[in-house]
């Protein structure tokens, strides 16, 4: 291990309630790329990466075989729930942020939200890979509240901006829009990035911030201010 001794990552395995037969795999998942990129460590993004495709799978599933809502419901649920602002708060609670591999600048920012909902989904992906699908859903089922009632609340709860401008366009008839990815700029462990929303093949707003995520989501709130008055 590079990142954690073995007492932080028996002290993490307990919190997760899951126990690593490859402790590398769980040592890359608390790898931020901040610290990675200065001792030639590999980050934590491909594990992100792969994660984030997981917990969609699996909060999809568990929504398809226990609620009898329409299409546009279920999306709007699974969108608060695998949200970074949701993930955040659960990376929060569990009290991973102290042994999170971050560079000083991460913890002076305060470990932006999806600093944190990327630990979430890397450490969803490790599991994956250590121990498979059944292990990787005891882990969600035990941190995200999967149960009827919170299923109900989180259909009261306002969409995205993201899935808000999905579901507008899609009842004007329209799917034909796009993010993309103008510019990237500043340091490796703290990028600043550009993005740009186009409708059509027309460019409806540009927007920026420290992640591609949130930049698409201030993209879609400002273009849905402008569509819906």
């Amino acid at each position: 291990m590079n990142i954690l001794t073995n007492s932080s990552a028996s002290a993490i395995q307990k919190i997760l309630d899951y126990k690593f037969k490859n402790l590398d795999l769980l040592d890359k998942a608390f790898t931020h790329s901040s610290t990675a990129n200065l001792y030639g460590y590999e980050s934590n993004e491909r594990l992100e990466f792969f994660g984030d495709s997981i917990l969609s799978f699996i909060v999809s599933e568990k929504l398809y075989l226990n609620t009898f809502n329409s299409e546009g419901d279920l999306s709007h649920i699974r969108a608060n729930l695998v949200s970074a602002h949701n993930l955040s708060k659960i990376v929060d609670s569990m009290g991973l942020n102290e042994y999170y591999g971050v560079n000083s600048q991460v913890v002076k920012m305060g470990f932006p939200i999806n600093v944190k909902a990327d630990l979430f989904e890397s450490i969803l992906g490790a599991i994956y890979l250590d121990g498979g699908l059944e292990n990787a859903k005891h882990f969600v089922y035990k941190f995200i509240d999967l149960s009827s009632q919170a299923l109900e609340k989180d259909l009261l709860k306002p969409a995205d901006a993201k899935t808000r401008l999905q579901e507008y366009l899609q009842s004007l008839g329209s799917t034909d829009f796009k993010y993309v990815t103008l510019s990237k700029s500043g340091p490796a462990h703290s990028p600043t990035f550009e993005v740009a929303l186009y409708v059509q093949d027309k460019q409806v707003s540009t927007a920026t911030a420290q992640s591609k995520r949130s930049a698409e989501q201030l993209c879609a709130e400002i273009a849905l201010k402008k569509m819906i008055k």
